[in-house]
């Protein structure tokens, strides 16, 4: 069978029966018999549907009571700029987690953390463009080694977590890879390889309809991810880090901080009340209470001593 019959496949999309037919450019025949050439696996994607099987899949997830215990899925999504990740993603959303909404989706592991005491059992959580990898120095270490303890404990909370990314990237908490491969525009319905997350070979493909482009989920999310990408060329990552000021006025409101006589008992305090922060974060918050106090733009209820 030649590579013009492949590419063109029926699916079972939610039980009913679709003729896929992906939109071809110039250079999708040469795209295909590349990735062919590469990846023998990736023939799987042109001729095996597991699309029902995995819907079905993530709908068993938020079915506690039938199952009897809890359990959850992280996705890794990748694929070629332009091919749909984070629609096929939100799409997604919708169709499986009843709660999801485009407050579900973050740019930055720091806003899932600072997020995370609102998240519920069977929300489902993406970071899209993953812009952390461009953030460096002080605290982004630790934030990376949080959010990762966190997506390895989410399981018991019944928590599912989607990781948007340019390209593959292989981790030890992914469940399922997926990877963006074309679309049937006149049918809005993205095709995904499924990947194996022990082998990393293609099992099938994955058909996910699209969700309309005037949805008001989709159009508040369009609203936020066009001023995040504003702030990125403006070279703003406001958001990848820990917001130090609010850390220090919350814990300048604690009504036991005003014992407190010199920076050395300060600094104590800090460690123990945030065991995880680095001493050089730590460092920080000191000197931005020292700012607090002597801008007087916050009141302790006393003077602070020296």
């Amino acid at each position: 069978m030649g590579i013009q019959q492949t590419i063109f496949m029926k699916v079972t999309i939610q039980g009913k029966k679709v003729d896929y037919r992906p939109f071809k450019d110039e250079l999708y025949i040469a795209n295909i018999k590349e990735q062919l050439e590469q990846n023998h696996s990736f023939r799987k994607v042109l001729t095996i549907d597991y699309t029902d099987r995995f819907l079905s899949m993530l709908r068993g997830i938020t079915k506690v009571a039938t199952r009897g215990f809890n359990t959850n899925t992280v996705l890794s999504i990748s694929g070629n700029t332009g091919s749909g990740k984070s629609s096929t993603v939100f799409s997604l959303g919708l169709m499986i987690f009843p709660n999801f909404s485009h407050k579900n989706m973050f740019f930055f592991d720091q806003e899932i953390l600072d997020n995370a005491h609102r998240f519920k059992e069977h929300d489902f959580i993406v970071r899209d463009e993953n812009p952390d990898k461009a953030t460096f120095g002080q605290g982004s270490t630790r934030t990376s080694g949080q959010f990762t303890l966190l997506a390895e404990t989410v399981r018991k909370a019944s928590l599912n977590l989607a990781l948007i990314e340019p390209s593959f990237q292989q981790n030890d908490i992914t469940k399922w890879y997926i990877h963006t491969c074309d679309m049937d525009i006149e049918k809005r319905i993205t095709r995904c390889g499924l990947i194996h997350p022990d082998t990393q070979r293609y099992i099938g493909c994955v058909c996910i309809p699209i969700m309309a482009e005037q949805h008001p989920e989709w159009v508040k999310y369009q609203e936020k991810k066009d001023k995040f990408i504003n702030a990125m060329k403006r070279g703003d990552f406001t958001g990848s880090k820990l917001d130090y000021k609010s850390v220090a006025i919350e814990a300048m409101q604690d009504e036991n901080f005003v014992i407190l006589r010199n920076q050395k008992e300060r600094k104590a305090y800090l460690i123990v009340r945030y065991p995880n922060y680095t001493s050089g974060e730590i460092e920080t918050i000191l000197t931005i209470m020292n700012i607090i106090k002597r801008e007087g733009d916050f009141n302790a209820g006393e003077e602070i001593k020296n």
